[in-house]
């Protein structure tokens, strides 16, 4: 499964749990924004920590929190 896709259902699955329709959404668009354009289709088996960096390093300095 891409990463995209996993996390789509992670979203899918938790978003009831989360605070507010509002956070749900943000959690989803920030990852389509931030994350998907460097991983969403890789394959979650095949990530690797210099593929999450790259992702971090995009957004580290400007955006901090989401980056946490």
């Amino acid at each position: 499964m891409s990463c995209r896709e996993v996390a789509v259902q992670t979203h899918e699955l938790n978003s009831p749990f989360w605070g507010n329709d509002k956070h749900a959404s943000q959690w989803l668009s920030s990852l389509e924004f931030h994350g998907f354009p460097f991983i969403g289709l890789k394959a979650v088996s095949l990530l690797t920590s210099a593929d999450l960096l790259r992702v971090l390093e995009a957004i580290w300095v400007e955006k901090a929190d989401k980056a946490k």
